[in-house]
């Protein structure tokens, strides 16, 4: 959100929407830069330019080149025209910040990570050179009217452990330490390893860490974040949400063959006879999240819900016969089950609020999280769906991850539900970032006085 020179709040309004303004004093939004639809997915990262009027922004595109991908532009908008003034191949743009100096300053990733400076003319609205790396290992600009910088500098993001434990919180075992609050482990069917999202270098990628060798290894090289990874029956594939969460993937685990696209939306989960899997998507009549399932030999997906409410985190029970979801319908998040993939019957299963379910491997219990603690709930009668109380496993041992801690579990189901795998803040494993101010940054850079 930036506050213009006369008054105008303007925001970006992520998916389906374009640049939004009000008046500081309160009022309608309404939408000044629509999407282009035939490229446009949305709009990040606004910044205003130092005339106090133009804003700068980042357009994550369709690549015409391959459906699979994103491109990055970096984009003014003056006048009430548009115009890209620099477009990186396969990399993320972020943290945009203008400089009166002529420059607009911006966080660079995946190649080589940092703060890169682009010079520019906003009189004419242009690029004047070639973008130029000011500090690496650094994010967040910020650039005041006298010319002074001020930079996060340290992209290491705090180290985070996969540990296993028992139903009361007591670790097992420690499995890994990993950089960034990412997902929580998905075990394999055959127990052996662990499919999880972790960060390096500041993007988010899905790993496989092999329980029995000790040995990690990444599984997706995307330059955008990937993650909900939900190992095959078979155990011989993995599908997972990629492209900024906007994509299903198939990948084989042994890396033959390239992961195709299977479908459009986030969070899949498999059907557990391997014939097709269920996920959410956003509908654009109802503004909503909703859910449906999707078979690999059918061109289309089945709706499952499609109502008024925002609804979520679909799974699958192991018997094929219920799945578990969560809803706001009632105003807050609750989980809820329902047949699968029809059929009459509705049961909520959090009392006090819940997100992120897990089935237990046998399919007689359904845990959850409600607040900071790990709940469960006993299916005494799969055959009426009988439910009992829920009851608190442990509390205070999740890290919840900041872009999206209401889809993004902290935990997984170990063998036979009798165990946990969380993720959680490692002891003594904080890299510090810290605060860089450069004064007269341009002459630095550029060897002036």
């Amino acid at each position: 959100m930036v506050w213009t020179a006369d008054d105008q709040l303007l925001v970006t309004g992520g998916d389906k929407t374009g640049i939004l303004q009000v008046p500081v004093q309160g009022g309608d939004l309404r939408e000044i830069l629509p999407l282009d639809e035939s490229r446009d997915v949305d709009f990040h990262e606004i910044s205003l330019l130092p005339n106090g009027h133009d804003v700068a922004f980042v357009v994550h595109r369709e690549d015409p080149a391959s459906e699979e991908r994103l491109v990055d532009s970096l984009v003014v908008y003056s006048n009430g025209e548009r115009k890209e003034v620099l477009r990186l191949e396969g990399e993320s743009i972020q943290s945009v910040a203008s400089s009166p100096s002529g420059y607009l300053l911006f966080h660079r990733s995946t190649t080589t990570p940092g703060v890169w400076a682009l010079p520019f003319s906003e009189l004419k609205s242009e690029a004047t050179g070639e973008p130029f790396l000011v500090a690496a290992d650094s994010w967040l600009p910020s650039v005041s009217e006298d010319g002074k910088l001020l930079l996060v500098h340290g992209l290491t993001l705090l180290s985070y452990e996969i540990v296993e434990v028992d139903r009361q919180g007591n670790v097992i075992r420690h499995i890994v330490e990993i950089e960034g609050d990412g997902e929580a482990p998905h075990l394999s069917p055959d127990g052996t390893r662990i499919a999880f999202t972790a960060a390096e270098a500041g993007n988010w990628d899905t790993w496989i860490y092999d329980l029995e060798r000790k040995s990690n290894t990444r599984f997706t090289f995307d330059s955008t974040l990937d993650g909900f990874a939900r190992w095959s029956p078979s155990g011989d594939e993995i599908l997972y949400t990629a492209t900024d969460m906007r994509q299903v993937r198939l990948k084989a685990v042994d890396g033959s063959g390239e992961a195709r696209t299977v479908g459009s939306g986030l969070a899949p989960d498999w059907i557990p006879d391997g014939t097709g899997f269920v996920f959410e998507h956003y509908s654009d009549e109802s503004d909503t999240w909703d859910i449906s399932y999707k078979l690999f030999d059918e061109d289309e997906a089945i709706p499952l819900l499609d109502t008024s409410a925002n609804e979520i985190s679909a799974m699958i029970s192991p018997d094929g016969r219920y799945f578990v979801y969560v809803s706001d319908e009632a105003g807050t998040w609750e989980v809820f089950v329902r047949p699968f993939p029809a059929g009459e019957g509705k049961w909520q299963v959090s009392v006090a609020g819940g997100t992120q379910p897990r089935w237990s491997p046998d399919g007689r219990e359904i845990f959850y999280i409600e607040g900071e603690a790990l709940m469960a709930a006993e299916v005494a009668d799969p055959d009426t769906f009988s439910l009992g109380s829920p009851v608190k496993l442990m509390d205070g041992e999740f890290s919840l991850p900041l872009f999206d801690s209401v889809r993004f579990a902290p935990y997984g189901v170990g063998g036979e539900g009798r165990s946990f795998f969380l993720s959680r803040a490692a002891e003594g494993g904080a890299t510090p970032n810290r605060l860089m101010l450069i004064q007269n940054w341009t002459a630095e850079l550029r060897g002036q006085d």
